[in-house]
């Protein structure tokens, strides 16, 4: 029983160690990004191309259609492998 709770203690403590080195990292790697890019403006419009509404509703709905596609897509493939499946199953 006593061989349990090192057990326990010594993978407790690996664990430990990894999560703190992993965190170590993390930071180090978010001050190195922080070093590199700078935040993006709260408006990106320029005196050539400023912010229109109607340009931001086109963006969304570019953006939508374009993930609404990607999604038919993938269901199409699904569902197309899984009927492949099933005639090469009936055979």
């Amino acid at each position: 029983m006593t061989r349990l709770y090192l057990y326990a203690a010594g993978i407790t403590a690996s664990l430990t160690i990894l999560l703190t080195a992993a965190a170590a990292q993390d930071a180090a790697l978010l001050k190195q990004a922080q070093e590199i890019f700078q935040p993006l403006p709260k408006d990106l419009a320029s005196a050539e191309v400023p912010t229109a509404r109607e340009r931001v509703e086109l963006g969304r709905l570019v953006i939508s259609r374009r993930f609404t596609e990607l999604t038919l897509v993938r269901k199409r493939s699904v569902c197309s492998s899984a009927l492949t499946r099933a005639m090469l199953l009936q055979c």
